[in-house]
């Protein structure tokens, strides 16, 4: 009986070392996953309705409805079984690809992840991969990253998501193989803002008409639905949430008026004018400089420019504008409230305070000739 004990629990430790080495570390998809599931499982019959063939499906919707959470909930939940032999997560495509030789590193990337050697070139044998290819704004990006059919062995699976439909129908992915998540219904709106807002399924009886304002504001989206929450959490008078709630209604963004979901920016954008001055600027640097990169050499940074970066962090982090990769302990960011952030520091016009890439400063230096 101990020896078969030991061989169940050598055979487990194995599979999980297994899935370590192929980088099946699960994506944290979010702190309150409500509606997820389903959506997961409307994507991978998508995938698998080609029985045994390498399928790609893309994930097409406006910015915060979820693309990404269900694109690592979908990966998350297929690294679970033993069926690929590689799997890749290509994450902000869009403004990697901005950088200079940013599609080189992610087809570098790709190639390390899916071939052994990590050299195209050398890459002989094509393996069963699942890829996923997040936040596409063009098709040359699929292109460059997806062309490479002596990779991918039969039964692969590939997930795009964009927010532009055009992008996948010009690579050839039929209408049927796009998935447009709805925005959650209004029981899963409330749930989703009240783990935020009140930190239980439903909001205080006093506070359920307001609450259900405001979910109605956010159209479904639970990118907004995060981000309201997160900022009514602090706020426990009847008149304090009446006054916030007319402050979101009157948010008006000019440029998408009749738009569905317009107006998403300038009511990201009040919850960034609760922030104090020094959040304010912490919230900018990590909004123009710091995603994806490494949250300790950010403190000292801030820390030497006589900030206050611990206490910022843990109220950006409970406001949610921002997140922290435990694993690689680096800074995450929507991409909504990304630029949200950078195009606050645009207006600031030729006084601007920061700069993020080559096209931002040659713009300054001709302006300024």
């Amino acid at each position: 009986q101990d020896k078969s004990c030991s061989a169940f629990v050598n055979d487990v430790m194995g599979t999980f070392d297994r899935r370590l080495s192929l980088n099946r570390r699960p994506f944290n998809v979010a702190n309150y996953p409500v509606g997820i599931e389903s959506r997961v499982d409307h994507v991978i019959d998508l995938l698998y309705s080609d029985d045994d063939h390498t399928s790609i499906v893309g994930i097409q919707g406006v910015g915060g409805i979820g693309k990404t959470t269900i694109a690592k909930a979908v990966y998350n939940k297929l690294c679970l079984c033993d069926q690929f032999e590689a799997t890749s997560f290509l994450s902000d495509i869009s403004e990697k690809s901005k950088q200079t030789n940013g599609l080189a590193s992610l087809r570098g990337q790709l190639i390390s992840e899916i071939s052994e050697t990590g050299v195209e070139r050398a890459a002989t044998t094509m393996k069963t991969a699942l890829v996923i290819i997040d936040d596409v704004d063009r098709v040359d990006q699929i292109d460059e990253l997806l062309d490479r059919q002596h990779l991918f062995a039969a039964g692969s699976k590939i997930i795009v998501t964009t927010r532009c439909e055009d992008v996948l129908i010009m690579k050839g992915i039929e209408n049927h193989k796009i998935y447009k998540p709805n925005e959650l219904d209004e029981d899963e709106s409330l749930k989703l803002f009240s783990h935020h807002a009140f930190q239980s399924e439903r909001p205080l009886e006093r506070f359920v008409e307001l609450a259900k304002q405001v979910v109605q504001l956010t159209g479904g989206l639970p990118l907004e639905l995060e981000i309201f929450g997160s900022l009514f959490y602090n706020i426990r008078t009847e008149d304090e949430w009446e006054e916030m709630l007319v402050r979101l209604m009157s948010a008006e963004d000019q440029d998408v008026q009749g738009i569905q979901h317009g107006g998403v920016q300038e009511r990201l954008r009040i919850a960034y004018e609760e922030l104090d001055s020094n959040e304010k600027r912490i919230f900018l640097d990590i909004a123009c400089f710091f995603i994806g990169r490494g949250k300790e050499y950010a403190m000292h940074m801030w820390e030497a420019c006589g900030l206050h970066p611990s206490s910022a962090i843990e109220v950006l982090l409970r406001k949610s504008l921002v997140q922290i990769d435990s694993e690689k302990d680096e800074f995450v960011m929507h991409d909504r409230i990304r630029d949200m952030g950078r195009e606050i520091v645009i207006s600031e016009g030729v006084m601007r305070s920061r700069f993020w890439n080559e096209d931002g400063i040659t713009e300054a230096l001709q302006n300024n000739e």
